[in-house]
């Protein structure tokens, strides 16, 4: 097992330890002799980054504790050092250099002991610095929203210095099974990962706590709180199913100054950063948690087969209930043949080949415009209805290419239970 590539080469303040359940993550590193010599004595072979947990208060000074169970923190405020403990392990690596890094802070997420809806006053009181007795909160559903295992609560947090939201997205109670079955918590894991993105900018939300238990099945990601945005997909008509019954004329005009085309393009240009920092990157099937991690090692046959069985399982089941109803609105012939031309062409030795053929990287897994969401700030909202695809036809490719650029940060990408290994132009597809 080769050692995960860290970069500890800035200074003593740069340095930041947190830890990872997967053994993976566990690396050799160097120069953590300034960090770790205490007046207690300095902890055992420096250049290995695995001790047990138990050593760190006794050999560490200046640390405030907080957390329970297997989870505590450790943070020193001179030294700029930050722990977050499972499972008896720590690992160590420098601060994330990257845009996407900065947006995630390792905290894990604690719930209040006496109502499990509720975060603990300890968290918020992290968070937000203010004194636990001086935080109130209140707690709001989003039914329907979470994704397939999930379920997502908006925070109305209120203190001394003004009010603010936050949304938790968590494993809803009674699918902790299936979630763990599909790999569903990795969602939390890929956050944890891009903490240490490298330099790569990619559009997300912030994050401000992130926990999940890979034996139980579950998540816990605190992230900002989106709902002043547009779900891209509105702009691009009643289409989608996903569009039925919103009012689309509302979401055109709060977005008037962008076009479904600009969308598009920003929306590829944050798959194309993801795509190509890890374009062919064989260290990426040293993380289990991702979706058909060792695909490309020919490894996770069972679990494949298993998925891909459920889709033709479920293509054969609703095709029956749409021949019955006759119901050819949205399922024409040539949808229906070119479903039973797909499902017919499963074949592991197919899908391995593929690998051994084509480039992969690190994909999304569910690339679509339900799944975006367009900050509308800056925006000139109302504007004429037109004008803006009539610039768009003015630019050059080049010109296309600078203005996704720009628009990059404003589309940001939402629910990564499915990102893994794959195909690059395929997860745009």
């Amino acid at each position: 097992m080769s050692p995960l590539p860290l970069d500890l080469s800035g200074k003593p303040g740069e340095i930041l330890l947190f830890t990872r359940s997967d053994p993976i993550h566990h690396a050799r590193t160097e120069n953590l002799d300034p960090i770790l010599e205490t007046p207690s004595g300095a902890i055992n072979d420096p250049r290995h980054a695995v001790w047990p947990v138990d050593l760190l208060p006794d050999r560490i000074s200046q640390i405030n504790c907080s957390g329970k169970s297997n989870q505590r923190e450790f943070k020193s405020t001179g030294a700029s050092l930050y722990l977050v403990c499972r499972d008896s392990r720590i690992m160590a690596a420098a601060e994330p250099a990257s845009k996407v890094g900065k947006q995630i802070v390792l905290r894990p997420v604690s719930m209040d002991s006496e109502d499990p809806t509720k975060l603990s006053t300890s968290l918020l009181a992290d968070i937000y610095g203010a004194p636990a007795s001086e935080i109130e909160q209140t707690v709001e559903s989003m039914a329907g929203a979470g994704g397939l295992s999930g379920e997502m609560r908006r925070y109305r947090i209120k203190t001394k210095s003004g009010e603010h939201t936050v949304v938790l997205k968590t494993t809803h109670v009674g699918r902790e099974g299936g979630s763990k079955a599909l790999g569903l918590m990795r969602e939390a894991q890929f956050y944890e990962f891009m903490a240490l993105g490298g330099d790569l900018e990619l559009s997300i939300p912030a994050i401000s706590a992130v926990s999940y238990d890979a034996d139980l099945g579950t998540k816990h990601i605190l992230m900002e709180d989106l709902s002043s945005c547009v779900q891209s997909g509105q702009l691009f008509g009643p289409g989608s199913p996903l569009n039925w019954g919103k009012d689309l004329d509302a979401a055109v005009k709060k977005c008037a100054g962008i076009s479904p085309v600009r969308v598009a393009a920003a929306a590829f240009m944050n798959a194309a950063r993801l795509h190509a920092k890890y374009w062919g990157d064989s260290s990426l099937t040293e993380h289990t948690w991702l979706r058909g991690g060792r695909w490309p090692l020919g490894e996770g046959k069972e679990a494949w087969q298993a998925s891909q069985d459920s889709v033709v399982s479920a293509w054969a089941k609703h095709k029956e209930n749409v021949l019955s109803k006759g119901d050819q609105s949205w399922w024409s012939d040539e949808i229906v043949a070119l479903f039973d031309v797909s499902v017919s062409k499963v074949s592991w030795d197919e899908h391995l080949e593929r690998y051994k053929s084509r480039p992969w990287t690190l994909v999304h897994g569910d690339f679509h415009p339900a799944n975006m969401m367009i900050r509308t700030e800056g925006l000139e909202a109302g504007a004429e209805e037109g004008a803006e695809s009539k610039e768009e036809q003015k630019l050059s490719a080049e010109g296309v290419r600078e203005q996704a650029q720009k628009d990059a940060s404003r589309v940001v990408l939402l629910d990564f239970e499915q990102v893994g290994l794959g195909s690059g132009p395929q997860d745009l597809g």
